[in-house]
């Protein structure tokens, strides 16, 4: 009998068939899975996996990454903190420099999207501030790897918890996205180098530099683009059509990314589309070119 596969339909009767370890098959599938987008089906395995006795420590700190990423493209930013601190706890007694680098990025990255939807003004600045001490803490370790672009997503996720903070130092989120494009470009990581460019032309619209954003839009192939990356792309082209007051362009744009959003279950994107759709229903809304930069 030939090796299970990512597409087979299920992964309990797989694991019993073929007398493999749940932790197995969660590392045979999690490539191909993560490229697939499939992130509720690599929760499903991870879950199994980690209920599994036949892992190591190590192991099961990497599941556990795994899963908070995951969280994360779901939207499930508690759910994803859960994972990173065990990661984290895990690590640390492992000693693996790697993983409590990723563990301490990855609950930045949480706090950072905890602190985007949350309406409490308290609430959101204490989520941004942990968003940056959690990177700091990780740029405590980043010394001790020789993983370009394990550092370059540090780098990246510093950069954002500076960059979304309506009180964040622009400044310094221009410096962090500078560093980690320069090794996603060193390492032909192209789809990362246009994560970070796409967030670059959104910092260009937050300080009025619509010239700048448009050259970034320009040089951006969307059919290099993964299908999350894609959405955001979108959204920024949405914004800047906005910003210049080309509403109906704008709209065939926002309701294209809906239709990819909703396909990857992307929440948080979905509100932030809505949020832009709602306003530009009404185009003489007063309030509209400037919400397009919060969404």
């Amino acid at each position: 009998m030939g090796p299970i596969t990512a597409t087979s339909p299920n992964p309990v009767k797989d694991c019993f068939t073929l007398n493999i370890s749940y932790v197995d098959n969660f590392f045979t599938k999690v490539e191909d899975l993560k490229t697939d987008n499939e992130w509720k089906h690599i929760i499903l395995l991870g879950e199994q996996a980690l209920n599994d006795k036949k892992h190591i420590l190590e192991q099961r700190a990497h599941i556990h990454a795994e899963l908070s990423s995951c969280s994360f493209y779901l939207g499930e930013y508690d759910l994803g903190l859960e994972h990173a601190g065990k990661c984290l706890l895990m690590s640390k007694y492992l000693n693996n420099t790697n993983q409590i680098i990723r563990a301490l990025y990855l609950t930045s990255a949480h706090n950072r999207a905890l602190a985007g939807i949350s309406t409490d003004p308290q609430e959101k600045k204490e989520f941004f501030d942990a968003a940056r001490s959690f990177f700091y803490k990780a740029l405590e370790y980043v010394d001790q790897t020789n993983d370009e672009q394990l550092k370059a997503q540090v780098y990246f996720n510093g950069a954002a918890a500076y960059a979304d903070d309506p009180d964040g130092d622009l400044n310094t989120a221009l410096t962090w996205y500078q560093r980690a494009m320069n090794i996603f470009e060193r390492f032909e990581q192209l789809n990362d180098y246009n994560c970070a460019a796409i967030r670059l032309g959104k910092l260009s619209l937050k300080i009025g530099k619509l010239p700048s954003c448009r050259k970034i839009l320009d040089n951006i192939n969307l059919e290099e683009l993964s299908n999350r990356t894609a959405v955001h792309f979108k959204l920024l082209k949405a914004q800047y059509l906005i910003a210049i007051e080309e509403f109906s362009g704008a709209r065939e744009v926002i309701l294209d990314a809906l239709e990819n959003a909703n396909k990857l279950e992307m929440k948080t994107d979905i509100k932030r589309l809505e949020l832009l759709l709602n306003e530009i229903k009404d185009p003489d809304n007063e309030k509209l070119i400037e919400l397009h930069v919060k969404a």
